[in-house]
């Protein structure tokens, strides 16, 4: 009951729920599906600060209807903000 109460996500967590959520789009938007397949390698490697620069260019291409993928990126931000 306790992690789950916490919402504790770890990064690689939301990064699958960011691929799901970006697939559900219903656009044929090949430049955010790129943009999550290159999220994994930057922060496998440690490169959080390139990584939070290209979820931010991910929020400027995003539709307007997909708040569900706004709240990840956002919420992947935050995580990898507070890694520093």
């Amino acid at each position: 009951f306790y992690e789950r109460s916490l919402a504790l996500y770890r990064d690689w967590e939301l990064i699958d729920v960011l691929a799901s959520a970006v697939e559900n789009l219903g656009t044929a938007d090949s430049q955010l599906a790129d943009a999550v397949d290159q999220l994994r390698p930057l922060i496998a490697s440690g490169h959080r600060p390139q990584a939070r620069k290209l979820l931010q260019s991910m929020l400027d291409a995003l539709p307007g209807d997909s708040a569900h993928c706004r709240d990840v990126i956002d919420a992947l931000t935050e995580v990898l903000s507070t890694d520093d």
